[in-house]
């Protein structure tokens, strides 16, 4: 995983996951954190045996992360059964029926399980994406996403294309909790750190004529508060509370509650 000051998302991430695989088999790249909660969270995991990777911190190597992260799945080869790429946002779940979850560490390594060895890259279909204001709740949404077994030729920049050297590719039983939607004033301030590199962002108009690197951060920065929020109100989602159930477990807080 790669991430920069996601506060309210990082240990929620590595608990998580530590959970289910281990925090010595966690590798988490830093692209140039600047928060204070960040960087010492950071520290403290790392102590606890995550694995930091803070080298890549430029604007540059966040758009090679694809390339960053296919490196390190060439140079772990061998040592794991899977290779999971994830964003700080996702959260690996077992799928067991069209509308239901599990989190459960046993059920999910069962399901793995007969995927050891798979030649072909294997595919996530479908994420479950955070409603802001209801707990527990989520929309349903296509979600493409790859993750390997023993076979990888290369990644892109968000996990979607994945490719082994067969060319082939196998659909899964599992899926993602996406917490892609942030409260507003923090989903601003992160598409504008990922946007100031090449554009200036507090002028609007320069705003509204860009078309380059990162240009889908453009939108939530000119959209109101009241039009971002107003989203979230009228939408019929679908009641998951086996992940909320599993943070509230370990210990940890739900993100952007």
């Amino acid at each position: 995983m790669m991430q920069r000051d996601e506060d309210a998302l990082l240990r929620p991430w590595v608990s998580y996951h530590a959970a289910l695989f281990g925090m010595e088999n966690l590798f988490v790249f830093d692209n140039g954190s600047q928060s204070e909660l960040a960087v010492k969270e950071l520290r403290d995991l790392a102590s606890n045996g995550l694995n930091v990777d803070s080298r890549h911190a430029s604007p540059d190597d966040y758009h090679r992360k694809g390339e960053l992260v296919g490196a390190k799945i060439r140079s772990l080869k061998g040592k794991y059964d899977f290779f999971i790429p994830l964003d700080c946002d996702e959260f690996f779940v077992l799928k067991t029926a069209p509308l239901a979850i599990s989190c459960d560490r046993s059920l999910i390594r069962e399901a793995l399980s007969p995927l050891r060895g798979e030649k072909a890259a294997l595919r996530i279909s479908e994420g479950f994406y955070n409603i802001l204001g209801n707990s527990g709740w989520y929309w349903c949404w296509p979600h493409k996403k790859t993750f390997f077994a023993e076979s990888f030729e290369s990644i892109d920049h968000g996990y979607h294309s994945g490719r082994t050297e067969n060319g082939l590719s196998r659909t899964t039983v599992f899926a993602y909790m996406h917490y892609h939607h942030k409260p507003y004033s923090m989903m601003v301030t992160h598409a504008k750190n990922k946007l100031r590199p090449y554009v200036d962002v507090e002028d609007r108009a320069a705003l509204s004529h860009y078309k380059g690197t990162a240009h889908h951060c453009v939108k939530p920065i000119l959209q109101s508060a009241e039009t971002y929020m107003a989203r979230f109100q009228n939408e019929h989602g679908v009641f998951l509370p086996a992940f909320p159930e599993k943070l509230r477990e370990l210990g940890v807080a739900l993100p952007f509650e």
